[in-house]
């Protein structure tokens, strides 16, 4: 028997509304992050919880990892401090706290903040945060330096109905404007007067001593962001070779690409470029090569394969033979030559395979 049903009615878009899945979650106490005119347009009511996001930057998941928590919570120095909130965008994480203060995370720094009186505010890795309009479901981004147009850009967002994140290029005049578009409703401000919150802390993930090898990746990585030095930096890193500190550090991703890194007494430097991997057919691809002038320093690091040594050849008859540990198919050598001078004329630099077979010779100087 067949039953005839009556056609199907759409349902008033109210009760679509009330049908949404919701995430019941406390709501931020105490400072507002705007004035009162601000706030009047921009606070977020409801308890839908909304991501979109743009550029192919999925927000980290809600609840708050505990390593994460307790970064923040030394920075803020706060142990009950709670979350109610977790974004990120491009290796950096921003968790908003339920009494509306901020705190961002990156490999190797932890920075504790706060958005009170601002439409916007920047962090100091160059992240601009703040509140979207109402029922903002969708944001675009655009920067304009108006003496380098065609050096205008789209950088990537994140946006739920309680802060967006965009990943503003730090490098870019005071001058410069930021456009910010929700969902048709457009914003623009002056790059200089998005006032910069926060005071970034050391808080390294690995142990306490920026010498260690890992650290030292991190702070490289970390140091990239702003540069925008490393086009690949956000993937996995393992740290390769590297020399003693002041030195330089290889680094490969999961990609196989390899990027160089100097290091210093202060930490590190910036991870300046993602090499695409290509040795000769020896093996050998040379990846970084210094003179550091005044002290007699020589540094060469790049790829090379299992069992390879190293000669120094100084001539008359001095050949020196220091250890050379290869990390990941890395080699990274630093020699000082005594006293702090140039090294002697016609010394050279030879890498010897495992049959003894000389497979790259270069001058020192």
């Amino acid at each position: 028997m067949n039953i005839e049903l009556p056609p199907r009615r759409q349902l008033p878009p109210e009760i679509k509304e009330r049908m949404r899945p919701t995430i019941t979650r406390a709501r931020p106490r105490g400072r507002a992050w705007m004035g009162a005119a601000a706030a009047a347009a921009l606070v977020i009511t409801g308890g839908v919880f909304l991501t979109q996001s743009t550029q192919q930057h999925e927000p980290a998941p809600f609840a708050a990892v505990s390593a994460d928590l307790a970064r923040c919570r030394e920075a803020l120095r706060d142990d009950r401090w709670s979350v109610v909130n977790t974004l990120e965008l491009r290796a950096r994480k921003v968790l908003v706290g339920i009494d509306g203060r901020l705190c961002e995370l990156t490999r190797t720094r932890v920075t504790a903040f706060d958005a009170a009186g601002a439409t916007a505010v920047r962090t100091p890795s160059g992240l601009v945060v703040g509140r979207p309009p109402v029922q903002a479901r969708s944001m675009t981004a655009h920067q304009h330096d108006p003496a380098a147009p065609r050096a205008d850009w789209s950088p990537p967002t994140v946006i739920t109905l309680d802060l967006f994140l965009v990943d503003a290029d730090p490098t870019k005049p005071e001058n410069s404007t930021l456009t910010m578009e929700f969902d048709g409703h457009q914003v623009q401000l002056t790059f200089g007067d998005i006032p910069v919150r926060g005071t970034p802390q050391d808080s390294y993930s690995n142990d306490a001593s920026t010498a260690h090898s890992a650290n030292l990746l991190d702070r490289c990585l970390d140091n990239a962001i702003p540069k925008r030095a490393a086009p690949g930096f956000e993937n996995d890193w393992q740290a390769g070779a590297m020399t003693g500190v002041p030195g330089v550090l290889l680094a490969r991703n999961g990609k196989g690409d390899w990027g160089v890194c100097e290091v210093d007494d202060a930490g590190s430097g910036a991870l300046t470029g993602t090499i695409a991997r290509n040795p000769a057919a020896s093996g050998v691809e040379v990846l970084h090569r210094g003179w550091v002038a005044g002290t007699g320093t020589f540094t060469i690091a790049g790829l090379a394969p299992a069992g390879t040594k190293v000669e120094l050849d100084l001539g008359g008859g001095t050949v020196l033979a220091p250890p050379l540990p290869i990390t990941l198919g890395s080699f990274a050598l630093q020699h000082r030559f005594a006293p702090a001078a140039n090294p002697p004329a016609g010394a050279m630099i030879k890498l010897v395979n495992s049959a003894n077979e000389v497979i790259y010779i270069a001058p020192v100087a």
